[in-house]
């Protein structure tokens, strides 16, 4: 047997009507529904505990600060006592007596003899020239910025 198209198939549901809605309709919904404590609990206990978190957490920072910057401290001693090393070092590659005994041994130079060193008379038009103007504020920055890191480190004299 076949049903027709147009009829209508009613299923019932079980629907809970309260008691007593009360004047504004919501008390007996309210009645029913209670909400767990746990909730306001694990707040407050959140909020005692964060300032302790805090606290540990700024007390770990600073130890680990402290820690780096004892440790920079020690490679700075160590840089500082490496830097007069090699300052002795040079100071002991620029010693004259060492550069005149290098020449003479290795190099075969002699002392220069008497006749050897002339001094020249400069001409009028070289003693003329204008001293060097003094360098402008671009030029100044130029050359200090394209200087070589040896010369950079060369002390003045």
């Amino acid at each position: 047997m076949m049903r027709p198209a147009a009829a209508v198939h009613h299923t019932l549901s079980p629907v809970l009507i309260p008691e007593h809605w009360g004047s504004r309709g919501k008390e007996a919904t309210r009645r029913r529904r209670r909400r767990s404590p746990i909730i306001p609990v694990l707040t407050v206990a959140a909020l005692a505990v964060l300032p302790f978190i805090v606290y540990v957490a700024a007390v770990s920072n600073v130890a680990h600060i402290g820690y780096h910057i004892y440790q920079l401290t020690q490679d700075i001693a160590v840089l500082e006592s490496e830097h007069e090393r090699l300052q002795a070092i040079v100071s002991s590659l620029r010693a004259p007596e060492r550069i005149e005994h290098l020449a003479v041994t290795r190099l075969g130079l002699q002392p220069p003899r008497v006749g050897q060193i002339a001094a020249l008379p400069l001409s009028p038009i070289a003693m003329r020239h204008a001293p060097p103007r003094p360098l402008g504020l671009w030029e100044r920055l130029g050359a200090y910025f394209h200087r070589s890191e040896a010369a950079a480190a060369e002390p003045p004299r």
